[in-house]
């Protein structure tokens, strides 16, 4: 399904001439936004959205799993290759780097030229990647160049997996979409609500390819309304490779466990991902439709609501600080559990609990950005990995330095405190600030294109 039509990408250039006939006064009140047409915002139906969703969960779940996967095998890779710890460690350094690299190339280039042309060219590059590492015997080089190829393929189907449910999908009813795809732990482009693909032969194609700025995702970061949303995801993601990076050594020092003993623990962990993105892709969408209520706001779930006059970044930060205090007690807890060397349920439970809060903060926080872009959601997923992988880079720089001078007590505690107040803050900004700076980037962003049409 999700090749078929390129996606379609939903030929929402006729929601969008729906969206700047409305206007951007900000002050107008929401219930005085003049009517509009009531033109479908998709033409695909509730089973086909279904089943966009298990494809997308399975897309997605390449880079996370990929990354993942490989924690337990660290000591097992040093042994085999004959190198020390920092050699090995340089494997998930290149993996981090071509992680950010990867969205900010292919991100741009799906909402260009279409999504499906694409997920296959990533899938093939990663499907090669993988054949290559199983094959690779003893070339610790080899295991350096595959260990980027295979990131290279699989870190874009995040960001494209975005934009494909912005084609799908009203503000509305995103949260569910989404949910499917944080199971792996975005759009507004040329068309008509058809079914057909904007880009129809291979000579567009190429010409689109041109003009495709894989830096376009930079300026995103630099955006007031966008910048905290960002910080809230990339905050959160040195929680998680904190975690992980920590839990091989921490299970073989502490309980004395093998390879695959190790490798289990990560279950609980992914369990609690896996529950959560469930649980929050429905609380964001009953997020969304409480605020609606509270303003007098009519829901469109056929064209969609015109997000210029309503305020999505309440909608989305609603319940974050609930999950930001649970978040923070429960790092400072696993920090001195380890430390206190706590019974392994108590241990496995907390992993449970923290990777439940990160993944609501990925997806809650992805979905805002996907909504304040919906011109170019992949872009905007892009700009958010580039900024997740830059911070988990360094958090993973500073971790056995903080380690040795800290211990895990202090340094678990620390960490819960950063991310805990700095989110808080992130929060309180987003949610007073957050509609006024985007209504002023997008009336500038109008105001400039008006410019180099008349001009």
């Amino acid at each position: 399904m999700i090749m078929k039509n390129d996606v379609a990408l939903s030929g929402l250039a006729t929601h969008s001439d729906q969206v700047a006939s409305n206007g951007l006064n900000e002050t107008c009140p929401a219930s005085k936004v003049p009517p509009t047409p009531n033109v479908p915002y998709t033409v695909f139906t509730h089973k086909q959205k279904r089943r966009f969703r298990l494809l997308l969960g399975f897309a997605t779940i390449t880079s996370p799993l990929t990354a993942t996967c490989y924690f337990p095998l660290l000591p097992l890779l040093r042994t085999h290759f004959e190198t020390s710890a920092q050699a090995i460690n340089l494997t998930l350094t290149i993996y981090i780097i071509f992680q950010a690299l990867s969205p900010a190339v292919f991100g741009p280039l799906s909402d260009s030229i279409g999504r499906r042309l694409v997920f296959l060219v990533t899938l093939t590059l990663y499907a090669f990647g993988n054949l290559g590492l199983a094959l690779n015997k003893s070339s610790y080089a080899a295991l350096l160049v595959l260990r980027a190829l295979q990131s290279l393929g699989a870190s874009a189907a995040l960001a494209i997996s975005y934009g494909v449910v912005a084609d799908i999908c009203v503000p509305s009813e995103r949260g569910r979409m989404l949910g499917s795809e944080g199971n792996a732990k975005a759009i507004n482009q040329e068309g008509q609500n058809t079914g057909d693909s904007p880009v129809s032969s291979r000579s567009s194609i190429l010409q689109q390819c041109r003009f495709v700025n894989p830096l376009a995702c930079l300026r995103v970061m630099f955006h007031l309304d966008t910048f905290f949303a960002l910080w809230m995801q990339g905050s959160f993601y040195v929680v998680d490779y904190a975690i992980v990076a920590v839990m091989p050594d921490l299970y073989k020092d502490i309980y004395n466990f093998n390879e695959l003993q190790v490798g289990l623990t990560y279950i609980p962990r992914g369990v609690g991902i896996i529950t959560a993105s469930f649980c929050i892709g429905k609380m964001m969408d009953y997020n969304y439709k409480t605020v609606a209520r509270k303003i007098g706001w009519n829901i469109d779930e056929v064209a969609g609501d015109d997000l210029q006059h309503f305020p999505i970044e309440r909608a989305r930060a609603r319940g974050s600080y609930y999950l930001l205090i649970i978040s923070t007690a429960v790092l400072v807890g696993y920090g001195w559990a380890v430390t206190k060397h706590a019974h392994l349920a108590i241990v496995l439970i907390l992993q449970f609990i923290q990777g439940s809060m990160g993944t609501c903060f990925y997806n809650t926080y992805n979905a805002l950005l996907v909504d304040v872009f919906p011109e170019s959601p992949s872009t905007a997923a892009a700009a958010a990995s580039i900024v997740r992988c830059a911070m988990a880079a360094a958090g993973i720089a500073i971790l056995q330095p903080l380690l040795a001078a800290l211990g895990r007590g202090w340094y678990l505690t620390i960490l819960g405190i950063w991310s805990g107040g700095c989110g808080a803050l992130a929060v309180l900004v987003i949610e007073r600030k957050g509609m006024s700076w985007r209504t002023r980037r997008t009336k500038r962003k109008n105001e400039r294109s008006r410019a180099n049409i008349n001009g």
